[in-house]
C-alpha cells in the first residue's frame, strides 16, 4: 500500500524518502507548485531578523538574494532548510505559528522582524506581533500555485486500488477534495485513508467520506512518518 505526498517539491521529495527510510512504500503527487516572487527586497532595517514559517519562505528569501539575518523558524525542517542554505539559527519553535509567536515576542524585544510567506499564508504572525508591540515586515514571496488537476498516478492509484494521502495543510485538504470530486471519484475516498500532519487539516477531512483520518501528534516530519508507521501495523 503507498501513501501518496500531496505538499509541492522539493519537500514532497524529502518526505517521500523519510518514508522509505522506515519501510513505508511512499510516491510524490503534488497538488501544488511553488512559484517565487519576481521584486526586489525592500531596505533592510537595522537589527532585522527573519521569520519563517515554512521552507519554502526560507528558499524564497535566499533566491530574492537576502542576506543571511539571522533566523526563527517554526520548526526543526524549516530551521534545518535555513542552516543548508547558510543562514544562522537564533531560534526554532515547538512546529506551529502559535509557537513561533510566543517564541518572537519573548526573544525579539527591539527588534525587525521580517515574516517571510506565501501569498495565501495563515495565522497573521505580523498582525499579532505587531500588537504585541514589535516592529514587523510582511513580505510575501512565493506562492503556491494549485494544479488543476489531480497528478496521473494519484488519480490512476484512486481509481483502481486501496492507499493513504498524506495533506500537510488545511488548502491542501480542501484542493484535494475540490480536484477528486472534479474527477467524478469522490465515491473511492471510502478506500483511501488520510494521514494529517495537523487537527486542522484532519477537520477539513474528517466529514469528506475517507475511510480513516490519521493526525500526527505534533506538525513534524517526523511526528508524521511515526503516524505512517503506526497506520501500517
Amino acid at each position: 500500500m503507498t501513501i501518496f505526498i500531496t505538499r509541492p517539491a522539493p519537500d514532497a521529495e524529502r518526505t517521500v524518502d523519510a518514508l522509505r527510510a522506515e519501510g513505508i512504500e511512499a510516491e510524490a503527487a503534488p497538488l501544488m507548485n511553488i512559484s517565487f516572487a519576481d521584486k526586489a527586497l525592500p531596505k533592510i532595517p537595522e537589527n532585522a531578523l527573519l521569520a519563517f514559517t515554512s521552507a519554502n519562505g526560507v528558499r524564497a528569501w535566499v533566491s530574492a538574494g537576502g542576506p543571511a539575518l539571522p533566523v526563527f523558524a517554526v520548526g526543526d525542517a524549516t530551521a534545518n532548510s535555513a542552516a543548508e542554505l547558510g543562514l544562522p539559527i537564533e531560534g526554532i519553535a515547538s512546529g506551529d505559528v502559535e509557537a513561533l509567536f510566543i517564541l518572537l515576542d519573548a526573544e525579539a524585544a527591539g527588534r525587525s522582524i521580517l515574516h517571510v510567506r506565501g501569498q495565501q499564508a495563515i495565522g497573521n504572525l505580523c498582525d499579532r506581533l505587531g500588537e504585541a508591540g514589535h516592529s514587523t515586515v510582511s513580505l510575501p514571496l512565493y506562492e503556491a500555485v494549485a494544479a488543476p488537476k489531480l497528478p496521473p498516478n494519484l488519480k490512476a492509484a484512486l481509481e483502481r486500488e486501496v492507499h493513504a494521502v498524506g495533506i500537510f495543510s488545511p488548502r491542501s485538504m480542501k484542493l484535494f477534495l475540490d480536484l477528486v470530486e472534479a474527477e467524478g471519484l469522490t465515491p473511492r475516498l471510502t478506500a483511501l485513508d488520510a494521514i494529517c500532519l495537523s487537527p486542522a487539516v484532519a477537520e477539513i477531512g474528517k466529514s469528506s467520506g475517507f475511510r480513516s483520518v490519521h493526525v500526527a501528534e505534533r506538525p513534524e516530519l517526523s511526528a508524521f512518518v511515526d503516524t505512517a508507521r503506526l497506520r501500517r501495523t
